[in-house]
Formats: C-alpha cells, structure tokens, sequence
C-alpha cells in the first residue's frame, strides 16, 4: 500500500495511539482536505475509464480503495470520542452494568467487556472502582482446564483488587452435587481459592447469596466466617441452612452462624430449612430485631411463626410459610407491625374445621400494609371429608385494608371462599388468582398468564333490598401460575363475581 503519510504521522496512525497534538491535527486536516480531493477526482475518473481495459479499471480501483482507507486511517486522529474528558468516562461507565445485579466473569458482558476495547477504555474501566462492587460466581461441576482454571483464579483476583475498599455483593452458585474425593483437583484449588480470597476481605461484605448447599465443604467456609469478621453485612440469602455447624469444636444451631447474625444484618432470606423445623422452634438471633426484609421457604410450626411476627416488628416485607399442626397457640394481644407493607403467608390445612392461621389474622395489626400473599390447599384427607372450614380471611379484613391482593387456593377452597372474600375488600385495587400447580398437572392444562384491565368493572347485588358493590375498586384482575382460565372455580368468579357483560371485550365468546 503506498505511503501517503509524512514520518511522525505513523505513531498515531496505530491502534490504542497517544493523543495528538494541535499542529499534528492541523497538518492531518490539510492532508485529509487534499486526500479527499484526490478521492473524487479518481472517482471522477473511475467513471470515465470504466470501459477502458480490465486491467486498467483494476490498478484504478486498488487506487481508490488505498486512498480510501488511507482518508479512513486519519479519523483515528480527528476522531470526538478521542477528546472526551476522562471524568466524562468514569460517569458513562458507571452506567455500564450487566442487565443481572451482580455480573459475572463473562468477557461478552460489561463490566469485563469494557477491559476488551482498547488499553484506554481498559484503564478507565480498572479505575471505577463501582462497576467492581458487585460479582457472581458460578463453580463448575465440570473439571476446568489448566488455562481456564488460571484465568479464573487471576481474574477473582484483579476483580476484587479493583473494587477498591466499596462494599462488595457476592453471589456464589454451585448447582452441582459433587465434593471432596468426587470432583476434579482443580475444581478443589479454585474453590478453596476463592474462599481464601472472600477471608481477606470479609469486613467488605454487603450483600452475600449463596447457593452452595450441595458443596458442603464449600458451605463450611462461610458459616465458620465469625460475627467480628462482619460488620458491614447487611444481606444474606442461602438457598438452605444445615441442623448444626461446628464452631470452636462444638457443634451449634444454625441460627448462630455469623452469617446470620452480622450486627447489620437487614435482609435475611433463607430457601430450606432442616426437616424437624415443621415441628420444632429455633431461638431468634437478637440482630434480627433489626430486619427489614424476612423470607423462610420452608415450613415453620405456629409458635415460631408468632415468635417472629412478635419479635420483629420493624418489618417492611415478610413471606413465609405455617406447617400443618394441630397445636393450640394461646395467643390473646395485638401484633402490632407498623412498617409492615407486604406480607405472604401459605399453610396446609389438614383439619376440615380449622386452620392453623386463625390465631395470627385474629390479632395481626399492620395498618401500613399494601399487598397481602395468601396460599391454602388443602392435605387429602382434608379433601376427603367435607370441608366446613370458617374463611381465615374475615378475621383480618376489612379491619386491614391493603390494595392488593393474591390469592392461591385449592377450587374447593375458591368456591366457598371468593364471594365472602371481595365482599370483605371493596378497596382491592389489584387482584391475583393463581391455580395451585398439582390441580393444574391432573388437568393437563397449559401455562399461561393473562393480565385483565378491568376499569370500574364489579357486579351489583342485593342484599336485603339494598344493592352492593363487589370490588367496586378493581383495576387489575391477574391471572398467574399454571392456570386453566376456563377451570371451572375459575369460570365462576368471572361470570358469577363480576360483570360478564363487562369482560366480553376481554375475553371474546368465551
């Protein structure tokens, strides 16, 4: 290719060049200028020449195309983007985060994708120490090859170097089965790495999610991570927590692993528990008095279930679920939850007379409540029988008055129960009925999710001469789960408890 640049043109002619100065984008501009115009005269010519020899529209057609990329190449050095502030870059890139809350080692993703487009956005990106904060660690449950295994281990390294000293949020996700003799000796050095790495910077941690369960070894080495070595933890979710740990030798409950009572501690949410935790209670670490935010996944008896609700009243959202017991709760004063806005609960009820969360709606105060989760199905023999169990519900509304409202019942239970229910809650706003998922796999019925807008639509009845408005504030009608909207219990409470006339432009000729 001919040379159309002076000498001290060719260092920033380079990718990844130094910043120019004045005079040599002067020249460059007076060079592009006359280059320019070479082009349009060779286009020009092109043109005239095209029934000339092959030959000769060939060797015209190498010059244009040389002349062209040479016009090209000088952009490199007139190029805005070269002339942006750094300041400028350190905001934009603050913004280039992964779609997921915690990114992970992902070359095709920001933020490591940002280290990839030349040594300049490379450095830029190494100095914003918030795009570092944050990581999601995925172990494999393949064996690793040498080169992988150390890039892995270099790049935990220098991501957690250019965090800075910010908080950090880690998310570790092991979905494999294997430990200790049966995986890979690499997967054994990568792992035992990363948890040296995560030792010397605990005092950081945030936010932590584990879902390690099944690499027990790999679970030992954050539940041995003592209180004093995390004062700044506010956040933990594990996705199941063990009967006992060892610590000191000894082995203690689960509920006293510095994980779990971090002096900061706000969100707690925890997927399984240990089995005999249907039956029996845990003592609640006094740091959770502090919380903001609890979800347990697993079932929980009666007493413990008020033993929470008593203890921690600071609570802005709450989900867990009641196990099925034929315990008595003698409990006679108001539960007062003043921050409390969003609250789910979901039990089995085994009795054909009673369920076990009659005690709770009775004295439960949460005037700041905005949505209410509840979820009832019933056991078999329940079923069996003839239920004749008095709606939990009424004993919360209408003297609790969120605007939405989920509900996910078996059809037995949506038939007895839906009526009474809305009539209980004119100032529903927003309304979910899910199907329970067992029903759904008997009827062999699709997945599917229809969003309603339902403005001003309810049904007037009469009630001793007098008419009544049922969900006279409805916006949202939703249906979620594994659903059949042409159920039966479900084809009711849309002809039956609303207006059909209404919903024709909805649903068709249904």
């Amino acid at each position: 290719m001919p040379n159309f640049f002076p000498r001290h043109f060719i260092p920033y002619l380079q990718d990844n060049s130094p910043l120019p100065n004045d005079q040599l984008v002067e020249e460059a501009k007076k060079l592009r200028d006359d280059l320019v115009r070479k082009r349009e005269a060779l286009t020009a010519g092109f043109f005239d020449l095209q029934r000339l020899d092959r030959l000769q529209l060939q060797a015209l057609t190498s010059r244009r195309n040389d002349v062209n990329r040479a016009v090209l190449q000088l952009y490199r050095i007139l190029s805005p983007a070269r002339y942006v502030p750094n300041d400028i870059w350190y905001i934009i890139f603050s913004f280039c985060r992964s779609e997921s809350s915690r990114p992970g080692l992902n070359v095709s993703e920001a933020p490591l994708l940002l280290t990839r487009v030349c040594r300049g956005w490379k450095s830029i990106a190494i100095e914003t120490p918030q795009l570092w904060s944050s990581i999601r660690v995925n172990i494999p449950t393949y064996q690793l090859s040498p080169e992988k295994l150390g890039w892995r281990r270099k790049m935990v390294k220098d991501w957690l170097g250019w965090s800075g000293i910010l908080p950090l949020s880690i998310s570790v996700n092991a979905q494999g089965s294997l430990a200790p003799p049966d995986c890979g000796v690499s997967d054994v050095i990568y792992i035992s790495h990363f948890i040296r790495r995560i030792e010397h910077c605990p005092s950081r941690l945030h936010s932590l999610e584990l879902s390690i369960s099944k690499f027990q070894f790999l679970y030992d080495g954050f539940l041995a991570l003592r209180v004093s070595d995390l004062p700044n933890l506010e956040e933990i979710t594990v996705d199941k927590v063990p009967v006992n740990i060892m610590q000191g030798g000894q082995s203690v409950p689960w509920s006293d692993a510095g994980i779990f009572c971090a002096p900061k501690l706000r969100k707690i949410s925890i997927g399984k528990l240990p089995k005999d935790s249907r039956e029996s209670t845990w003592s609640i670490p006094p740091n959770w008095r502090g919380l903001r935010y609890l979800h347990i996944g697993g079932r929980l008896p009666p007493r413990q279930i008020l033993q929470i609700l008593v203890t921690l009243p600071d609570l802005i959202e709450c989900h867990l679920k009641i196990a099925n017991s034929m315990e008595i709760v003698n409990h006679t004063t108001r539960i007062l939850m003043p921050n409390l806005k969003s609250f789910s609960l979901s039990e089995k009820i085994d009795s054909a007379y009673v369920t076990t969360s009659t005690f709770l709606y009775k004295y439960l105060d949460t005037p700041a409540l905005k949505m209410f989760a509840f979820s009832a199905r019933l056991s078999a023999r329940a079923a069996r029988s003839t239920p004749t169990i008095n709606n939990p519900l009424l004993l919360l509304f209408p003297r609790i008055k969120p605007t939405r409202l989920v509900l996910k019942l078996d059809e037995t239970l949506y038939h007895r129960w839906s009526l009474e229910t809305f009539l209980a809650v004119p100032f529903i706003k927003y309304l979910v009925l899910h199907s329970p998922p067992q029903q759904n796999i008997c009827k062999h019925t699709k997945s599917t999710k229809t969003l309603l807008d339902l403005k001003s639509t309810y049904r007037k009845r009469k009630d001793q001469g007098k008419p009544i408005d049922i969900l006279p504030k409805l916006k949202t009608l939703e249906f979620g789960g594994e659903i059949n909207i042409l159920g039966d219990h479900l084809k009711d409470i849309i002809f039956k408890r609303l207006d059909p006339r209404d919903l024709k432009s909805h649903f068709g000729n249904l």
